[in-house]
């Protein structure tokens, strides 16, 4: 055996006594990293117990793990709460009873009929931003995607907002453009002919990123040369079960807000962000907003 194999056979194999010494002789146990979740610190220390026969069996772990893993996933307790409660051990359901479910639980009346809801602006904003559509033009909402709208747009309730409300006030600015990809988002900004336009964007790499892409002049205000800017990461966090939006530090200035219109308007007032003046053209979400008499331009 080559001397470098041989050490490190001695030093895991030394490991290995010394950590079956410590549980089998001594009755200790590893220690669990405090950022596991509370959900898989609860399977192991039951896993752990002295007494074998209190220990679970592997169906009962299989059981907890299915809950573990939606704690883990979503960052809302009660969205995790709700999705395991009605469709434990399912990673895709139907939309309509997920919007039953998340109704139900805000005391909202759910639209039943299509002319219902095809005039409801609140449950089509929910249901585009949270569901996808196959190929049977059925919607579904996908365990991934609802953890990427809990992280874009915050908890199911907010205080006295709930997720509805937060989702339906995005969508209606003029500047959101949702899930635009980059490509999309560079050719509409070129063949703008004028400067200073901008276009908030989900990332198409971190759920929990918003990206600002913007054109402005190369340089100032009245030349009519353009060029794109590296777009504005904002991030997203939750602290004390809400969400909050704020810009990295690299950016040189510190902003940070738990309503994310608020942010991007604030960004807008601030000399360092100039650029950030006008919508950009060709907003994607106003076939929600046409059979809706009395939607407000929200410019």
């Amino acid at each position: 055996m080559e001397p470098y194999h041989f050490r490190i056979f001695k030093t895991e194999n030394t490991r290995l006594r010394t950590f079956f010494d410590s549980v089998c002789n001594r009755n200790k146990r590893p220690t669990i990293p405090e950022s596991f979740p509370n959900t898989i610190k609860d399977i192991l220390e039951k896993c752990w117990l002295d007494d074998a026969n209190s220990r679970p069996s592997s169906h009962d772990v299989l059981d907890s793990l299915e809950i573990a893993l939606v704690d883990c996933l979503l960052p809302d307790p009660l969205a995790a709460e709700l999705w395991n409660l009605h469709f434990k051990g399912q990673f895709e359901v139907p939309f309509e009873s997920f919007a039953s479910v998340v109704y139900e639980k805000l005391t909202l009346v759910l639209p039943r009929d299509e002319r219902e809801k095809a005039s409801n602006i609140d449950y089509l904003c929910f249901r585009e931003m949270v569901s996808r559509k196959k190929e049977d033009e059925s919607r579904t909402v996908k365990l991934e995607d609802l953890n990427f709208a809990l992280r874009r747009f915050g908890p199911i309730i907010q205080g006295d907002l709930n997720i509805i409300d937060v989702i339906k006030s995005v969508v209606e600015q003029k500047w959101f453009f949702g899930n635009i990809d980059r490509p999309q988002a560079e050719v509409l900004l070129r063949n703008i002919k004028k400067t200073n336009y901008f276009l908030l964007r989900f990332s198409n790499s971190k759920p929990e990123e918003y990206l600002l892409a913007i054109t402005a002049s190369k340089k100032d205000e009245d030349d009519s040369t353009k060029k794109l800017y590296p777009s504005i990461i904002i991030k997203t966090t939750y602290t004390d079960g809400n969400i909050k939006y704020y810009l990295d530090e690299a950016y040189g200035a510190h902003f940070e807000s738990h309503n994310l219109i608020e942010f991007v308007n604030t960004l807008c007032t601030v000399p360092k962000f100039k650029y950030l003046k006008t919508p950009a053209p060709g907003y994607p979400y106003s076939y929600l907003f046409s059979n809706n008499e009395d939607c407000e331009d929200s410019n």
